[in-house]
């Protein structure tokens, strides 16, 4: 491709841990790039995750679940990014809607992977590497402007100096010393490791003297709630109490994160924390681990039933859970002492 591209449209209007992995793309753009403007079209709930990111010129929010869910309003919203005169439109995001978002937005040039259902909207097709991490698997959408292979690059957020103060406060409140954080929740049940084990693993963990710092969203307050009547008040509960750049910072002062297949292992891996990840429904090979093999650790069972689906689901197909019952606290305790004995 000979057209020369200054101002380039990343959309990507999936999770959060989805927009963590796409922030690789935008770092490479202005590395390999002079005069390149990239911009990133996401959710308003995924929206902060960008800000304060010096690889990011412009984020554009697009409330495809609540206001703007009509057709219309994403015809609007075409009209509004025809009138921005993007040259090319990366779209590691596989749906429809956004591929018909940026044909509608003429954009010339549209770039997504051949496993798209709206294939037939793109301008170029690049191959969906499936054996490739996402992160990496992201970065090859960059091939259609001459940029070869690129890995190494790991997300990354940047917390702002508000952010830092405000978990800074709460980190003194609390005496917060020697921590390890719990990420106990997910959108999709059949992911979440059960809550009495996350309760056992942090009162032995509090017996070791760490302090036990629970990170996760509004929708995770319930589960939150019985990790810490189950452990008498000795875990800090800071679920539903921060946002994602901020919930970001805390897992960076945490010197492990014990996380579920979900977003919150994309957060410790992109602030440098090593992350214990637990995988049920779901496996690594889809390329959603937590990104840069040697610092983390995945704890899952071997089963002839994994994998059930590609994101989990709300109940389990045969209905045992057994991708998460087999998953003992001492398997998870044990990789959290493997993390801490080899950090030291």
């Amino acid at each position: 491709m000979n057209t020369q591209i200054f101002k380039i449209l990343i959309v990507q209007t999936a999770y959060p841990g989805d927009v963590i992995l796409t922030t690789p793309m935008a770092q490479i753009l202005k590395e390999k790039l002079q005069q390149v403007e990239v911009s990133f079209l996401v959710t308003p709930t995924t929206r902060e995750l960008l800000e304060n990111n010096p690889f990011v010129d412009h984020i554009i929010c697009y409330d495809k679940h609540g206001k703007e869910r009509w057709p219309w309003s994403l015809l609007k919203l075409a009209k509004r990014l025809k009138k921005m005169n993007f040259d090319l439109a990366l779209l590691p995001h596989r749906s429809w809607r956004s591929a018909l978002l940026t044909f509608f937005s003429h954009i010339p040039v549209r770039a997504g992977f051949d496993r798209s259902p709206a294939t037939i909207l793109y301008t170029q097709q690049v191959p969906y590497a499936t054996q490739r991490h996402e992160v990496e698997r992201n970065l090859t959408l960059l091939s259609v402007l001459g940029i070869g292979a690129t890995q190494g690059v790991a997300p990354r957020i940047f917390p702002t100096d508000e952010d830092k103060i405000l978990v800074d406060q709460l980190f003194q409140q609390y005496q917060i010393q020697d921590a390890i954080a719990l990420a106990p929740g997910s959108v999709w049940p059949t992911k979440r490791w059960l809550s009495e084990r996350f309760a056992a693993l942090a009162k032995q963990l509090r017996q070791e003297g760490h302090s036990i710092v629970l990170i996760g969203g509004v929708n995770d307050q319930k589960i939150g709630k019985e990790i810490e009547i189950e452990c008498k008040g000795q875990v800090i509960n800071l679920i539903s109490c921060l946002n994602l750049r901020q919930s970001a910072e805390a897992i960076r002062r945490c010197r492990v994160l014990v996380s579920n297949d979900s977003a919150p292992a994309h957060l410790g891996a992109a602030m440098d924390t090593p992350v214990v990840a637990i995988f049920g429904p779901t496996v690594p090979s889809f390329g959603f681990s937590p990104y840069g093999k040697e610092k983390h650790r995945i704890v899952e069972k071997k089963l002839l039933c994994r994998p059930c689906s590609n994101h989990g689901s709300k109940k389990c197909p045969i209905r045992t859970f057994e991708c998460m019952n087999e998953i003992t606290v001492d398997m998870v305790y044990e990789a959290v002492q493997d993390v801490l004995i080899n950090e030291q």
